[in-house]
């Protein structure tokens, strides 16, 4: 009964691995017609295992020599490709390059028991088939976590044309695989595996220190863009407390008649220098605090203000045209996370510019609210700066506006977009009400 099981093993277990390969392949790539996982990961062990058999058959008696095992290698990686090409959707790197890292992990498994298959006419049969049955099925094991990782870390689909750093990406399955098989077949090289695996692993460690550099920078932008919007929680937090303020201020306009009353006294005694002086010093004054942009959303309107009052004191000119309803299904602290950090930029740019304007336009489009900032622009700078990197020699500190903005829109499944036109850069928000 073992012998049976070992030898059902031994026939099937090319199968099996092919299996793992379709269903990872399947649950990454969106199938093209409706076909089911289960049915397609049940064509592909049958039809590997068909055509494999060809293959051996073809050798065996055709050529007259015995099967290498190259030759499963190259049969998994046709198949796959074949199969997935035709069946699966997803770009062919991603089918590549997870059918690479695969038979990559096989074939390094493969040679970490290659002790014990120099054992097998050394050992008695039954404890040599018990081994290789317990590595196989340990094998398994393996390649189903393997199939958890990469489901957890997947690769990212790509819009545009492949990167150059995606080559290194696939030099060490590469490299591995193209080893094996020259050096499977010509036993004085494959005696020397070892020095040809310390030279793959040598030219590889450039690249993985590349990777590894990357994921280090990429977690410290992480940390300050996280500390950039602790910074504007803060800051939202700050005019939540100023608004308590702000609210003081209105009440004073239930204060007016009394001052209505004071004026009219005044104009009656005829005492216009006094007059002129109370509405240019304490009537002025108020109105001017009192805030210009009333949409019921007190947080909007105190950042809207604040920031139209800052383009005055420098210069630059603001047209606002806000139709909103007081009532937004929108958290405020996206609202307001985006607004700030869009008008922050605005100014900045706009400082460097003559007769600077900045155009603030917010209205409800179907079931949508479009936020769309514009501010002169002297030079396109899209075309000079198309990621809108910081040009501050500071970047530990500034710089972090635009990716603020592209994470809270993301965040909340809204639309981002920026262009320029007629002199003019213009930043478009649109958020699902």
């Amino acid at each position: 009964m073992g012998t049976f099981i070992y030898q059902l093993y031994f026939t099937f277990q090319g199968s099996i691995i092919f299996a793992f390969i379709s269903y990872l392949l399947y649950t990454f790539c969106k199938p093209k017609r409706n076909i089911s996982r289960k049915l397609y990961v049940m064509f592909s062990f049958w039809g590997f295992f068909v055509f494999q058999k060809i293959i051996d058959w073809f050798i065996t008696n055709v050529l007259k020599k015995s099967s290498p095992y190259c030759v499963f290698l190259l049969s998994v990686a046709t198949v796959a490709l074949i199969s997935s090409f035709v069946f699966l959707q997803s770009s062919a790197f991603c089918k590549i390059t997870y059918i690479l890292f695969f038979l990559t992990f096989v074939q390094l498994y493969k040679i970490v028991l290659s002790p014990l298959y120099e054992l097998e006419n050394y050992i008695d049969p039954h404890i040599y088939a018990f081994i290789d049955f317990i590595s196989g099925f340990f094998l398994f094991f393996l390649l189903g976590l393997l199939c958890v990782f990469f489901c957890k870390v997947q690769i990212v689909p790509m819009t545009s044309g492949m990167p150059k750093k995606m080559f290194l990406i696939l030099y060490f399955p590469v490299s591995i695989l193209l080893s094996t098989l020259i050096t499977s077949n010509t036993p004085k090289l494959w005696v020397k595996f070892a020095p040809i695996l310390a030279a793959i692993i040598i030219t590889n460690l450039p690249i993985i220190y590349y990777f590894f550099a990357g994921i280090i920078s990429s977690y410290e932008q992480k940390k300050q863009l996280n500390a950039a919007l602790q910074e504007t929680k803060a800051q939202l937090s700050h005019y939540r407390y100023s608004i308590i303020l702000q609210d003081e201020i209105r009440k004073e306009r239930h204060e007016l008649k009394n001052k209505y009353f004071y004026i009219q006294t005044l104009i009656h005694e005829k005492k216009f220098d006094q007059l002129e002086d109370y509405l240019n010093h304490v009537i002025g004054e108020k109105l001017s605090s009192l805030g210009e942009i009333q949409t019921g959303n007190t947080l909007m309107d105190y950042i809207l203000n604040q920031k139209i009052q800052k383009c005055r004191k420098n210069n630059i000119k603001v047209f606002s045209e806000i139709l909103i309803p007081e009532h937004l299904n929108i958290s405020e602290d996206t609202l307001c996370t985006i607004l700030l950090n869009l008008l922050d930029n605005a100014i900045t740019a706009s400082l460097h510019e003559k007769d600077a304007d900045i155009h603030i336009s917010i209205h409800c489009v179907q079931n949508y609210l479009v936020c769309k900032i514009k501010n002169k622009c002297s030079y396109n700078v899209l075309e000079q700066n198309p990621n809108l990197t910081t040009t501050k020699q500071d970047i530990t500190h500034h710089g972090f506006g635009i990716p603020i903005i592209r994470e809270t829109v993301e965040k909340n499944n809204g639309i981002l977009n920026f262009n320029y036109d007629n002199h003019y850069f213009i930043a478009t928000v649109m958020l699902e009400l």
